[in-house]
């Protein structure tokens, strides 16, 4: 409970239709009544039906404080309906109009806009969390991603989220298709290569990554060993392996391919 400027009574009981009991009391006039949501005690819609009988009872000025994440909008609506205040944890501004005798709509929208801050932060979340677990197996584009994820989140959380993640190097931008699609997925994970996948995204996504996987490697590394780990063909590889050859990048070691240099800058 904060500090109240206040003569009253903490932890008492209340008579209306029936007895309730608040965290604080003060006989007024006018009546002041203060039930706290604490963050695992007291059910929300038991505590704003006292505040309600106790209102309707001595005309009271009844304020919930609550804890952010036992809230919602729709105990939020009841409360403000019935001229109940509600102030979150903290808020020592919206706590003081509520004693004072604020307007009740304006004094519940700070609760509220905290609210929906909090409730968008925990969709981001989710919705990240969604695209991340899609991004496990295969790479996938933009469209694709959108319409695993339409019926759960909005299109617009969706590509926000997206972005999110590629401005923070958690998932990069692998290729994109014939179409010019962008394909995405985990910087250092080899997925199988895509059918529709342009020839040079292709040939740049095979080559970024039997470099990672020669440069990581502390033995030398047949084609048939890469083609297998990339998930891919020989055929394939052995094209790859051949325009690195070229370039002084690999060199042939024995039965396998070593890296001879592998640029920092690439993924």
């Amino acid at each position: 409970m904060p500090a109240l400027k206040l003569k009253g009574d903490f932890e008492t009981t209340v008579m209306g239709t029936v007895k309730w009991q608040v965290d604080f009391y003060h006989k007024g006039p006018p009546p002041i009544a203060i039930a706290e949501l604490k963050k695992t005690k007291s059910d929300p819609f038991r505590e704003l039906l006292k505040l309600i009988d106790i209102k309707a009872s001595y005309d009271a000025r009844c304020i919930m404080i609550s804890a952010k994440e036992r809230v919602d909008e729709d105990l939020l609506s009841l409360a403000t309906k019935y001229g109940i205040y509600v102030a979150l944890e903290g808020d020592q501004q919206s706590l003081a109009k509520a004693l004072s005798g604020g307007d009740v709509p304006e004094v519940n929208s700070a609760a509220r806009e905290s609210i929906i801050q909090i409730n968008c932060r925990k969709l981001s979340k989710e919705c990240r969390s969604g695209i991340e677990a899609l991004l496990q197996n295969n790479a996938l584009t933009y469209k694709e991603i959108l319409s695993e994820l339409k019926y759960k989140y909005d299109k617009k959380i969706i590509y926000n989220q997206l972005r999110y993640l590629l401005t923070k190097n958690k998932i990069i931008l692998l290729g994109r298709t014939s179409l010019g699609e962008g394909i995405y997925g985990y910087p250092r994970k080899a997925y199988p290569i895509r059918i529709d996948m342009s020839k040079a995204s292709k040939a740049n996504y095979l080559s970024e990554k039997v470099l990672s996987l020669l440069d990581a490697a502390s033995a030398p590394i047949s084609t048939e060993d890469m083609a297998v780990r990339l998930q891919c063909s020989r055929h394939m590889v052995r094209a790859i392996i051949r325009n690195l050859s070229k370039e002084n990048q690999v060199l042939k070691k024995g039965g396998g391919w070593v890296v001879l240099k592998y640029p920092p800058n690439r993924k």
